[in-house]
């Protein structure tokens, strides 16, 4: 259990939850007697603080002089999107069309549509000047893969 303990609680509670279901399949197939105190036995998973910037801050980033305009954008983008940074990779030009986002996402393999916000916007027609194009990859930066 000292393991565990280290893991973060979500990442304890599922290979906890793992664990457990090894040994039901072992009591189910009668390879270990049962374990009544099994089912009392979890891991409480709290609910993850999460903070965000404030506008203010998000200002203050944007004016904020930066080397490479890519990673700045890539930023602000995903900051006014919500994107996790695995779908910012991958994300395409084509994927933006009258204001609208749409792609699939990496994580959940689920199709996703949203209205792109002002800044957002900005951010993609900034990258077509950046750039010189406005095909391809939207930001060029680099990739966990490319690690």
């Amino acid at each position: 259990m000292n393991y565990l303990e280290k893991s973060c609680p979500k990442s304890a509670s599922f290979y906890f939850t793992k664990f457990k279901q090894v040994l039901y399949r072992a009591i189910s197939d009668e390879i270990i007697p049962d374990i009544p105190f099994l089912r009392k036995c979890s891991i409480k998973q709290q609910k993850p603080i999460r903070e965000f910037l404030t506008e203010e801050e998000l200002i203050k980033f944007k004016i904020f002089p930066h080397e490479n305009l890519n990673y700045k954008n890539a930023f602000i983008f995903a900051c006014f999107t919500g994107l996790r940074f695995v779908d910012l990779f991958k994300l395409q030009f084509s994927n933006i069309a009258n204001n609208y986002l749409t792609f699939v996402q990496i994580k959940t393999k689920e199709l996703v549509s949203m209205k792109l916000h002002k800044e957002a916007a900005r951010v993609v027609e900034n990258q077509k000047t950046i750039t010189g194009r406005d095909s391809g990859l939207l930001f060029d930066i680099i990739s966990y893969e490319s690690w």
